[in-house]
């Protein structure tokens, strides 16, 4: 989608934007550095809406396609020959049908979004400090499904800070 491009995009931003600005403020540039922190600010705003506006319409599709699922089924359903229903559990059909159908629903829902690492280092006088975070939000999401039931959660925040020495 759009918004999905424009977050990528200032996603690439944001990191030029700090560059920058700690450019500005090593060169004790006031003027440079306040337009930095105010593009920085429009940039992390802009970035806000375009992830609420993803995840609305993402929300809004799932809800229609799972809409049109239960409907048709529901249809199909009515169809079905009543032979068909003398031999089979109803109840037994039905439940299997909603969990299907359900388990379609949490899959459309959860596997769209945005999900932000950060990498920090520091390098001075031969020593490197650094701090890499994944999933800085701490967001739950599906990371993969096997099959439309089998699906696994990706993994949680993250954080690892390391010193390190060059001889």
């Amino acid at each position: 989608s759009g918004g999905g491009v424009v977050s990528a995009a200032i996603q690439v931003l944001i990191p030029v934007l700090i560059g920058q600005a700690v450019t500005a403020a090593g060169a004790h540039d006031g003027k440079r550095l306040d337009l930095m922190l105010a593009a920085f600010a429009g940039v992390v705003l802009t970035f806000a809406l375009t992830s609420f506006l993803d995840q609305w319409m993402s929300s809004r599709l799932a809800q229609k396609v799972i809409f049109d699922i239960r409907r048709t089924m529901f249809a199909h359903f009515q169809d079905v020959a009543l032979t068909f229903m003398d031999k089979t559990h109803v109840g037994r059909i039905m439940s299997r049908l909603q969990g299907d159908v359900n388990a379609m629903q949490e899959f459309l829902e959860s596997s769209t979004g945005t999900l932000g690492d950060l990498a920090i280092h520091y390098e001075v006088n031969n020593w490197r400090f650094a701090l890499n975070v994944s999933n800085i939000a701490d967001k739950v999401y599906v990371a993969n499904c096997q099959t439309a039931t089998a699906c696994f959660y990706g993994d949680r925040r993250r954080a690892v800070a390391s010193v390190s020495y060059k001889w």
